[in-house]
């Protein structure tokens, strides 16, 4: 056998495409070609502690070069793992913590598919925050669970809470409901628990008429509770749903006047509850909603 048979040539490259893999000793090599048609220059540091944080992961990690994938998937690759890069150069060198598989590798493969911001945004802060040292040991892997069970509204709602209400040291959303009341004592929910959030124009829900659909999500998840035997200390915030659905209400009492179904009501009262998180849900918001 020839000396060529036996060491056969490196294909050629162009010198913009040409890696030197010393450079990156913690990138495994099938996962070095897509990451160079995504940043090209791989001796950056951000991509050095994309390489430390993904060795085990990346290893177990099948890459299709981008060309043979779709144009809608390869934007998803290249912006999601672009939003976990800048992430990244928020960790102090030497903090980088290797990523397990268990936690990683579905991360890694979802980011290829995720079209929505704001859900990926929670993936990429989990794959982060599980990238670190000082944060590791509270990335769960149950919280990838969570995310997949999350629509957009819910990710919004969920940064909403975190940047307004953690912050400020309040762990509670206040809500009102309407109930019909009959002169025998019963009572009837006629409205689902109103927060204001439908009508936020910051937060902007995609759907607002099902926000309740949403914290009943939330709920089931184990990320907030409910509450509608008591309320919140301030009062104002009562005070200021009240007038917020003074509509509703108001057509509420002209609807029992006509509606056969409701004749028996004779008064509608205000109930004052509260959604508060719980400490999962403060586990979870502190680890995918914050980098």
């Amino acid at each position: 056998m020839s000396s060529n048979e036996s060491n056969p040539p490196e294909p050629q490259t162009d010198n913009s495409n040409k890696i030197n893999i010393s450079l990156l000793p913690n990138i495994v090599t099938p996962f070095i070609p897509l990451m160079t048609q995504i940043y090209g220059d791989l001796a950056s540091p951000s991509l050095k502690k994309m390489g430390s944080a993904l060795e085990s992961v990346l290893d177990s990690f099948v890459t299709m070069p981008l060309e043979y994938l779709g144009k809608k998937r390869r934007i998803n690759i290249e912006r999601n793992f672009d939003m976990y890069r800048k992430k990244l150069e928020n960790i102090e060198d030497g903090q980088i913590a290797e990523v397990p598989p268990e936690l990683g590798v579905p991360i890694v493969q979802k980011l290829g598919y995720i079209s929505s911001e704001e859900i990926a945004d929670l993936f990429t802060n989990l794959l982060a925050n599980a990238s670190s040292l000082k944060t590791c040991s509270r990335a769960h892997p149950s919280f990838i669970r969570i995310i997949e069970n999350l629509s957009v509204d819910e990710a919004k709602i969920l940064n909403h809470w975190s940047l307004n209400l953690l912050d400020k040291r309040d762990d509670s959303i206040a809500f009102i409901q309407f109930i019909g009341n009959t002169a025998k004592g019963e009572h009837a929910e006629l409205s689902t628990p109103l927060t204001g959030m439908d009508k936020d124009k910051v937060l902007n829900l995609l759907y607002p008429d099902i926000d309740h659909l949403y914290m009943d999500n939330l709920i089931a998840l184990g990320l907030i509770t409910v509450n509608k035997e008591f309320a919140i200390a301030d009062d104002k915030i009562y005070t200021e749903l009240k007038e917020l659905y003074s509509d509703i209400r108001n057509d509420y009492e002209e609807t029992i006047k006509t509606s056969e179904d409701l004749k028996p009501i004779n008064e509608i009262t205000v109930r004052e509850g509260f959604y508060r998180i719980t400490d999962y849900g403060k586990a979870f918001i502190e680890i995918c909603t914050k980098n």
